[in-house]
């Protein structure tokens, strides 16, 4: 189940990057949160795959696992947008 959301999280990572020619308002939305869906899904299976493996190793250890898990996803989202924001402004890059 992992490699399987883990797939399907990078193919809709790749699908996003196309939404830049969906012509229509309506269309772009639309697609926007069936990807969004889709990416959510995938996920949830990821995610719980992962714990699933990390309690299987560490079966005296399901506190720490759960909550070294739940830190290290927290601060990646956390402090993930500070690299790529200091980069794009001292590069002047911009959005499409």
């Amino acid at each position: 189940m992992y490699n399987t959301g883990a797939f399907v999280q990078g193919a809709v990572a790749f699908a996003f990057g196309f939404l830049i020619y969906a012509e229509k308002t309506n269309v772009f939305i639309g697609l926007s949160y069936a990807l969004r869906f889709v990416e959510g899904i995938a996920e949830a299976m990821a995610w719980g795959a992962i714990i699933s493996i990390l309690m299987k190793v560490y079966p005296n250890q399901v506190t720490t696992v759960m909550s070294f898990t739940e830190m290290c996803f927290g601060a990646g989202y956390m402090l993930g947008k500070t690299p790529s924001t200091s980069s794009r402004t001292t590069t002047g890059a911009t959005s499409i």
